[in-house]
């Protein structure tokens, strides 16, 4: 549904990143399994993900002490990943900063 623009883009990353953003270890899981699943499988997942500054959560995420151990390496396994695998987010100077504060 996602690819066939069925549903806004922008609105679903808007919405992963609020469950994200929750203090909730276990809505926190699902929506970096969701938002990864968006990433792997819609092709304009990666520039939604850029534009609505969901690396900026993701590295707020990892940060924060109280995270459980199992996000925070979720969410750090995702960011090496998409750097690994693809060139589509390299060339953002958003991605190459939280690369760089995370590796």
């Amino acid at each position: 549904m996602i690819n066939t623009e069925k549903i806004d883009n922008v609105e679903l990353i808007r919405g992963i990143k609020r469950r994200i953003m929750l203090k909730s270890p276990r809505l926190q899981y699902l929506a970096l399994v969701l938002l990864e699943t968006c990433v792997k499988n819609c092709e304009k997942a990666f520039s939604e993900v850029a534009a609505e500054r969901v690396l900026d959560e993701m590295v707020k995420l990892i940060e924060d002490l109280q995270t459980i151990v199992d996000n925070r390496n979720k969410a750090l396994m995702l960011i090496v990943s998409w750097g690994e695998s693809t060139n589509e987010l390299r060339y953002l100077p958003v991605y190459e900063e939280t690369y760089i504060v995370c590796s």
